[in-house]
């Protein structure tokens, strides 16, 4: 939990009673690797912050995947379309 710290001091001022309140939010898990985060058609209920490794966003394809980005260590991710509009993304 001390990496996401770090990285939100980085943009803004985290008190130690805010980092209080806002770490208890968290849930640390290990995704192994070529794990499947969200479907096609799933509605996204997390924002993620990727540790350690590197995630590829993609949507399936039956001739070929079409890779759309790259989620590197230290940075948050997620289907943010999907998970502010509550609805599964539009591909």
């Amino acid at each position: 939990m001390e990496v996401i710290k770090s990285f939100l001091s980085q943009h803004v001022h985290v008190s130690d009673e805010d980092w209080q309140i806002i770490s208890e939010k968290f849930v640390k898990s290990h995704i192994p690797k070529k794990t499947v985060i969200l479907q096609s058609g799933d509605v996204e209920n997390n924002i993620h912050f990727l540790e350690k490794g590197i995630l590829r966003e993609y949507i399936p394809k039956p001739e070929s995947d079409l890779t759309f980005d790259f989620t590197f260590e230290n940075q948050f991710f997620s289907a943010y379309w999907s998970f502010l509009h509550r609805s599964p993304n539009q591909y």
